[in-house]
């Protein structure tokens, strides 16, 4: 049945072709600029935020690294930086509105590693009301997979972006090729010579040849043209076809954005105004408020919630680089909270460098690293 998603997934794609022709999936939609730059722009913003682990207690939070931990606020897994790690699960849940992560486990039965997992390889559906994962054949359990989904329209899965911006990334990227086509088969005349008479293919290509001599380049030009055999020139605008074509591609990168929820100025579009605010820093705060904070939040629940089980603690990423604002703005604010004896020098000093030492710990019920999981595991 062409119309079952199992069909396409039979043949290898995400749906049926796009109306415009294309096919489109996570994969060649990333081929259109608009959309590589999109999730470029949400999963390298995240990836590069520094992770910690804090624990609730009095008036203000700690954050604490105990080794059994190091997974989440440190490297994930021997392969891959924390970066890395976390900007491929933010992309994989901006491209396809899923993230899975594999939790590898030591001898001791705790999670020692963290593994991302390909999307596309995953299915999701419930077993006797229990979450299931099935990858390559094997069925997993939730303490087996950590899920992140996105937004959602059933409570299990999250839909997909590009599933559901189908036909307009698939009009984008028949635009784009439209003018591959173009340029790669067409030509685009800038004039063309008229004669009243006929003319031989000979004289016709002797014409040509003078004219391309007399005024071609940069030294010829605003040379006075004169034409004998009766012969005018005609300048060639572009057609009307070719500059829809043009507006064409501008609306759909237009779309994109809105898809995606980013200022189009953050993509590169820069022809368009944006209610986002006039200054660059209100911008910014705009996107991370607007942007960035739901996926972090997405991120940092699941972990708080599946992988930190002691009820006082919770993961966060750290925003402060990213809404530091000017030199003078932070140092006013600091010196009134200063005089209001909110902030000390050093807390000040910690703000501004990170003085601060976090609370390495090994104490009972902090240390539970163990063995790194052994060669047999049936990691997807």
């Amino acid at each position: 049945n062409p119309t079952s998603d199992l069909y396409w997934a039979l043949a290898g794609m995400d749906g049926p072709p796009a109306v415009a022709g294309p096919v489109v999936n996570h994969r060649t939609a990333m081929r259109q600029m608009a959309v590589y730059a999109a999730v470029r722009l949400i999963a390298e913003t995240v990836g590069m935020l520094p992770l910690g682990v804090y624990r609730r207690g009095g008036k203000s939070r700690q954050e604490i690294r105990l080794p059994g931990d190091k997974h989440i606020w440190g490297r994930p897994n021997p392969e891959m930086t924390r970066q890395f790690f976390w900007e491929t699960v933010v992309g994989h849940c901006v491209l396809t509105g899923n993230a899975y992560i594999y939790l590898a486990k030591n001898d001791l039965g705790k999670v020692a590693e963290l593994w991302p997992v390909d999307p596309r390889a995953v299915q999701v559906y419930r077993i006797d009301g229990e979450k299931v994962f099935g990858i390559g054949g094997e069925i997993y359990f939730a303490d087996e997979i950590l899920h992140i989904p996105g937004f959602s329209d059933n409570g299990l899965t999250g839909l997909s972006p590009i599933g559901q911006a189908r036909e307009a990334i698939g009009l984008a990227l028949a635009t784009e090729e439209y003018g591959a086509r173009f340029f790669a088969q067409g030509s685009t005349l800038s004039g063309v010579i008229e004669s009243k008479e006929e003319l031989t293919p000979a004289q016709a290509a002797a014409l040509r040849v003078a004219w391309q001599r007399a005024h071609a380049g940069a030294r010829n030009a605003h040379k006075v043209a004169v034409l004998d055999k009766q012969a005018t020139w005609k300048a060639v605008g572009i057609p009307p076809q070719d500059a829809q074509f043009l507006e064409t591609r501008g609306f759909q990168a237009l779309e994109i954005a809105r898809l995606f929820r980013v200022p189009p100025h953050m993509i590169g579009i820069v022809d368009k105004t944006s209610s986002w605010g006039t200054g660059i820093e209100e911008q910014t705060r705009g996107f991370i408020v607007y942007t960035l904070q739901p996926w972090m939040t997405r991120v940092e629940s699941a972990i708080s919630e599946f992988l930190l089980l002691i009820e006082d603690r919770y993961a966060r990423f750290g925003l402060d680089a990213l809404l530091r604002g000017s030199a003078k703005d932070r140092w006013d604010v600091y010196r009134i909270m200063r005089t209001l004896g909110t902030y000390s020098n050093d807390e000040i000093r910690a703000m501004e460098d990170d003085y601060s030492k976090p609370l390495i710990s090994n104490s009972a019920g902090g240390s539970d690293k163990g063995p790194a999981p052994k060669g047999g595991s049936r990691a997807p």
